[in-house]
């Protein structure tokens, strides 16, 4: 009983430990999506806008809020307020 558990745990790891290279080889292509430079800049414009005090503009060096929201890639019309 235990020999068989046991060679069930073995298969279930070969497997979870096989199953990203099985993905890969099926996949036809892979696409990797990217913000765009518009998307980039009006977020850029709403991280440093005139609706932001100083004090918080100043803290954007230290929570990096254009790279954090560029990195989700926001669609076109995301309304970040």
């Amino acid at each position: 009983m235990l020999k068989k558990c046991l060679s069930n745990v073995k298969a279930n790891i070969i497997g979870a430990l096989l199953m990203p290279f099985m993905l890969l080889a099926c996949a036809d292509e892979i696409k990797v999506k990217t913000p765009s430079d518009a998307i980039f800049d009006s977020v850029s414009e709403a991280a440093n806008g005139g609706h932001r005090s100083e004090e918080h503009i100043a803290r954007n060096a230290f929570r990096h809020p254009v790279e954090t929201l560029a990195f989700f890639w926001p669609a076109a019309g995301y309304d970040c307020g």
